[in-house]
């Protein structure tokens, strides 16, 4: 009879109430039924991470009014936490992040300065993210306020220019599509923010003087032809200084008259041939 009375309990009190403890270690602490262990679980947040003592309670109190309403609705954090990607960590969607374009780039599917470019822009929201009072720690805390807060932080406080906001945001809208194929979050949160776009940016081209460019020409025709072949490679054939750098002897075709580019040394990775 006692049995079956603490089974009845156990299915109608499935949890209890997030509470704040404090002392030498701060965590937010509740009970869990545990469906496949069959018994009540104790769960612990932990909230030292945060520095400053008002930022902290501030913090928990929010995070304990998020966490009733979720319990509340029938969220499970032995489920949630183990199955649902939407509550792993920020770092565990990041060191996936940074597997898949590795394994992208060891491919050839991604240029080396596309891999490095998407490897510094994740370690410098990083860097951003653990420089906040109240740094995010689960993958659905990074929604559309988070990110814009990061913008704003790049254009304004780091006083980059648009184009530099512009690509900023262009990466995390690729990196918000991975979220969403991977199933960390169901909808991407760069929904709705806008990019700049050309109308805010300014290009300030010069041109070299005439004068200059025949005393150049003058000067690396007596001391540096090789120099001088990839300045007439560069202006002559249209083709990029990374393609430039890619350039084998077996490439040149001097009876064609031809200049010829592979695929994998390309931007847009499509192979073309340029005349000399």
């Amino acid at each position: 009879m006692c049995d079956l009375r603490n089974k009845s309990l156990r299915k109608i009190i499935s949890y209890t109430y997030p509470q704040l403890y404090v002392g030498k270690e701060w965590y937010i602490g509740f009970y869990a039924y545990d469906i496949v262990q069959g018994k009540m679980r104790r769960k612990k947040i932990k909230v030292n991470f945060i520095k400053k003592i008002p930022e902290r309670r501030k913090y928990a109190n929010e995070l304990m009014k998020r966490l009733v309403v979720q319990l509340n609705d029938g969220w499970n954090p032995w489920i949630n936490f183990e199955e649902g990607p939407g509550y792993k960590t920020i770092e565990d969607a990041f060191s996936h992040y940074r597997t898949f374009i590795e394994k992208m780039y060891k491919d050839n599917l991604y240029r080396e300065d596309t891999y490095t470019s998407y490897i510094s822009y994740i370690r410098n929201i990083e860097n951003w993210n653990n420089s906040l009072k109240a740094p995010i720690i689960y993958i659905y805390q990074f929604n559309r306020k988070y990110i814009q807060s990061f913008l704003e932080y790049i254009f304004i406080e780091k006083n980059n220019s648009a184009q530099t906001r512009d690509n900023y945001l262009i990466f995390l809208r690729t990196f918000s599509t991975f979220l969403v194929q991977n199933n960390y979050l169901t909808t991407k949160p760069t929904e709705g923010i806008g990019i700049f776009g050309k109308r805010y940016r300014k290009k300030t081209r010069s041109i070299i003087p005439e004068p200059d460019m025949k005393n150049l020409k003058k000067y690396l025709d007596a001391n540096n032809k090789s120099y001088l072949l990839a300045c007439y490679i560069l202006f002559y054939c249209f083709v990029r200084p990374k393609e430039m750098s890619m350039i084998q002897l077996k490439h040149i075709s001097l009876e064609k008259q031809t200049l010829f580019i592979p695929d994998e040394n390309s931007k847009n990775r499509k192979a073309g041939t340029v005349t000399m």
